[in-house]
């Protein structure tokens, strides 16, 4: 089966140069995929001086002029989701590119199948955002017209609908089928990936007595329920009282802290903490799992999670000895933190958890089933 891979927001790049977190979803993703005999995968997406792309996928420029035509070769299109933007207003031809595209595979009768990893980023009508600018006199409606019909989602979410709750202007303005949604944990791509590689992480552990920061946060604000939670949690005056050492790192505006890092910096700025607590948008609860998860879990920390944020105990499922990691206040970390388990426990308990999220990991199920969400409707 060939498969036309493309990405709304961002040029697909494995350059080393470029830190955006963009793309990892793509490569996790990817490399799963790679397992497939069958599938013969293309990327299409502009052209730029940070452009690499590994050579067993073929490239195709999506600001070349024939880049419609490279439907008819391609039995699916898959399209990783993004922000649409325009940049101080300009035109910019990659957005419309894209949008063209999978009208044209709607008009060809060609599945588009969206993943869809991050809850905000909904696939939107292109028109409705594009039609009132000066610039959009020479376009029409129909260039960028998808057939939802033709529209499959691959969600990490349960529920999309969720991230689209009450917000009855937001869903007349995006792509989205009732019937066609699947599940997968997307997230779950980049231990397969670092399967696939051979990748252990416990090479370089530290003991978690030999770790200097006691809890540390890497992650984004993004919005007012998320401050909350991190407010609630990682701004208790109980913690300076303790004396623990809090380490807080990401696109944290509110807080006062902008000390972005890349993807592959994260993993190694928290093998230097013992613990991290996981919170997430309100729209993420009993909803998905994220990235910060499993790579926490692959660091060697204590993974403490917001208790809103799983509330059936989803993540550990069950674990022996994870129930006191689930906690609804910074008092509940302190307690667990001292109490419920000495530094040998923690260590040993880390290493439960590594082996049966990370060791016991199956490459072959995880592959299969993403590969049979894409296979059915081809």
């Amino acid at each position: 089966m060939k498969i036309l891979v493309t990405k709304i927001g961002a040029n697909i790049t494995w350059s080393k140069s470029v830190t955006s977190a963009a793309n990892t979803d793509i490569k996790y993703l990817l490399s799963c995929l790679d397992t497939q005999t069958d599938f013969d995968i293309s990327i299409i997406s502009k052209k730029t001086r940070n452009t690499i792309i590994p050579k067993k996928y073929k490239f195709i420029n999506l600001n070349d002029s024939s880049f419609q035509n490279v439907t008819e070769e391609h039995d699916v299109l898959v399209v990783f989701n993004g922000s649409i933007n325009f940049f101080g207003g300009a035109r910019d031809e990659s957005p419309l590119n894209i949008y063209r595209l999978m009208n044209t595979c709607s008009k060809e009768q060609k599945p588009i199948f969206v993943i869809n990893t991050d809850g905000q980023l909904i696939l939107k009508k292109l028109w409705p955002m594009i039609h009132k600018r000066e610039w959009a006199t020479d376009l029409s409606a129909n260039e960028f017209d998808i057939d939802e019909s033709n529209v499959h989602y691959i969600s990490q979410f349960r529920n999309v609908n969720e991230l689209i709750r009450d917000d009855a202007e937001r869903k007349k303005k995006i792509v989205i089928p009732k019937e066609n949604t699947m599940f997968i944990d997307l997230a779950a791509s980049m231990l397969c990936h670092g399967k696939i590689k051979g990748f252990d992480p416990r090479i370089n552990y530290p003991k978690l007595e030999d770790r200097k920061i006691d809890l540390t946060y890497g992650g984004y604000t993004r919005n007012t329920y998320r401050r909350k939670r991190l407010q609630h949690f990682y701004f208790n005056p109980i913690l300076k009282k303790l004396k623990l050492k809090l380490k807080l790192f990401g696109n944290l505006r509110d807080f006062g802290i902008v000390n972005r890092v890349s993807p592959s910096q994260f993993i190694r700025i928290m093998r230097s903490s013992r613990a991290t607590i996981i919170v997430g948008d309100k729209e993420y609860e009993n909803n998905t799992f994220t990235l910060r998860m499993y790579e926490s879990i692959l660091s060697g920390v204590i993974v403490f999670i917001d208790s809103k944020f799983d509330q059936k105990c989803r993540f550990y499922n069950g674990i022996e000895g994870t129930q006191n990691l689930y906690i609804r206040n910074t008092e509940e970390f302190v307690d667990s933190f001292f109490s419920d388990y000495n530094i040998a426990e923690m260590e040993e308990l880390t290493d439960k958890i590594y082996e049966e999220k990370y060791l016991n990991f199956s490459v072959e199920k995880y592959t299969s089933e993403l590969a049979s969400l894409l296979t059915p409707m081809s």
